[in-house]
């Protein structure tokens, strides 16, 4: 078994826990499917994807990869903005030398929609400091959470949450006519 070197928090960067010698109880644990993971390489591109990440985004590892991961996922973040795409913030964030702590994402299904997740992130260092792999794990969060209700009750009685997105159409003008 490998040893782990945490860094927790890493020296003037707090959140981002930085994994050196990853222990084969943690591979193991990622290459059983719970939780949902994915890693991948300093490029983007996708070198691990589980069992759980199969069954979150209904694609195969076949089918992605070696596969950008911002092709893969569409992820969004929860105002329906565009997170994931080339010049990825969390890749960014790490090259600047800040951490990077947990946050929310819409990622896309394949046929059945998005699922709201929350994301971890693990850095494993390569042999230069430009070459590393990023460990993305992901919790589902229920669609029943405490914030849908809360956002289906400011909707009113129909049901209807209103979109947070600028420019997105909710059936009613958005000024009164005063």
């Amino acid at each position: 078994m490998g040893k782990i070197e945490a860094i927790w928090p890493p020296p003037r960067r707090k959140g981002t826990l930085v994994l050196r010698d990853a222990p084969e109880s943690l591979l193991e644990l990622l290459a059983a499917g719970d939780p949902p993971a994915f890693a991948t390489d300093s490029r983007d591109r996708i070198v691990f994807w589980n069992r759980g990440m199969a069954d979150l985004v209904r694609k195969t590892s076949d089918e992605v990869l070696g596969q950008r991961c911002y092709d893969t996922l569409g992820g969004r973040d929860v105002f329906g903005n565009r997170f994931c795409y080339a010049n990825c913030p969390v890749v960014a964030t790490l090259r600047e030398g800040d951490a990077v702590c947990g946050f929310e994402l819409r990622v896309a299904g394949s046929g059945s929609g998005s699922r709201a997740v929350n994301v971890t992130i693990l850095k494993i260092p390569g042999v230069r400091p430009d070459l590393f792999t990023l460990v993305h794990i992901f919790h589902p969060i229920a669609e029943d959470s405490r914030l849908a209700r809360l956002l289906a009750g400011l909707a009113g009685t129909d049901g209807d949450i209103p979109s947070p997105c600028v420019g997105a159409a909710t059936g009613a003008p958005p000024f009164t006519p005063r």
